[in-house]
């Protein structure tokens, strides 16, 4: 997975404008329009999980977040995602006293999901513990994709090569 690191902005860029294209079609089924956003998504968001776990090995520590939270918040956001689309048509109605505390868990889910990445890269980049005005600007790049992947990706890359992550297994 370690190639997430090492991806170039331009690559993660057009993998990205690639994969958005076709949800600009419309498709006289709406389900077919549904699924490929759901596979867009569904690529953004396991990109954006893979990023995540390669910082955290990369982070001493004490810069770490909560990488479980993280992780289950990930498989939420998919879970969520496809369900929306299998089971509900790609509309939810988060109608009555449950659905608003799914849909508040989801919203805490995609802050911490989408803050966990860059909060471990400005760590690493300064070396401590950085707080959400110092990763703000980095949130607004990762909300902004693909446009602001050309000023995320180059940090990434420079974490990457600054701090070769060590293999946690060693060879027989």
């Amino acid at each position: 997975m370690n190639f997430v690191l090492n991806l170039k902005h331009w690559q993660v860029f057009t993998l990205f404008v690639i994969l958005s294209l076709p949800t600009m079609i419309e498709f006289e089924d709406v389900f077919y329009s549904y699924l490929i956003s759901t596979v867009f998504w569904c690529v953004f968001v396991i990109y954006y999980l893979m990023l995540g776990l390669e910082l955290s090995k990369v982070a001493t520590a004490q810069l770490k977040g909560n990488i479980t939270l993280f992780i289950i918040n990930s498989v939420i956001i998919i879970t969520a995602t496809l369900s929306l689309l299998l089971f509900f048509n790609g509309h939810f109605s988060g109608k009555g006293f449950l659905g608003l505390i799914v849909m508040i868990y989801l919203f805490y889910a995609f802050f911490q999901f989408f803050t966990y990445p860059v909060k471990t890269l400005k760590s690493i980049e300064q070396d401590s513990l950085a707080s959400f005005s110092q990763y703000f600007l980095s949130l607004m790049q990762v909300i902004f994709l693909p446009i602001g992947i050309w000023w995320l990706q180059p940090r990434i890359n420079k974490v990457s090569e600054s701090y070769p992550i060590q293999n946690k297994h060693p060879s027989i």
